[in-house]
């Protein structure tokens, strides 16, 4: 699977970086935010289940791009989510501080022209999530049946998925706001699967963020 999100990733940074344009136009942006869960992986043992992923938390994050043409652009972005662990049945939950770092690059498709004080665009990308526990491990963990919290630390591949605008204010300065979509595949060591459990299904984050952009 690593191998096929490379290539993926590599593909879409060529079309970028080699599309056909005379003026390029580069962008440095900070975004901030807030992510929320909206799909956890599923813990089941025993015949019974509980949901285990990440809890909601702030992000801050940075990016680079590049516009080479007027509808198409590409950037690399880093996020660092503060996001703790969780595993939770009915009432009955347990939770470990954490936090997600992801470094992925991004196709974006603009419906209008850089010209534009308004651009709505959409974004598409693939890279890569490294997840800490950073939190001390319980003695008894609540649901531990089910899913253990570790203080470790795991490398999973990541979609990223979504759009939003991009409001001129300036020659130079534009405002951003966006909703991102990131996805994984289940976890293996952060969030382990005891003897006789199993994790299944992948984690889709929310998140929405707001930012500024700077052109050169």
């Amino acid at each position: 699977m690593f191998r096929l999100l490379f290539v993926f990733v590599f593909a879409l940074a060529v079309a970028v970086v080699w599309a056909p344009s005379c003026a390029a136009q580069t962008e440095l942006g900070l975004v901030g935010g807030y992510g929320a869960p909206a799909t956890s992986m599923t813990a089941t043992a025993s015949g019974s289940s509980a949901e285990a992923g990440f809890q909601s938390g702030a992000v801050a994050g940075a990016f680079l791009g590049m516009n080479p043409t007027e509808h198409i652009g590409g950037e690399v972005r880093y996020e660092l989510n503060w996001d703790p662990l969780k595993v939770s049945q009915g009432g009955t939950s347990a939770t470990l501080s954490g936090h997600s770092q992801l470094i992925h690059y991004d196709l974006l498709l603009h419906a209008a022209p850089r010209s534009a004080h308004v651009r709505p665009f959409l974004a598409v990308g693939g890279g890569i999530r490294w997840i800490t526990g950073t939190g001390a491990q319980q003695e008894y963990q609540p649901l531990s049946q089910f899913a253990l919290l570790t203080p470790t630390s795991e490398l999973r591949p990541l979609i990223s998925a979504g759009g939003g605008f991009k409001f001129k204010l300036s020659s130079r300065v534009s405002l951003r706001t966006e909703v991102r979509d990131f996805i994984c595949p289940p976890l293996k060591k952060v969030i382990a699967a005891p003897p006789g459990a199993t994790l299944t299904g992948w984690i889709h984050d929310i998140v929405a963020m707001v930012g500024l952009t700077f052109t050169f």
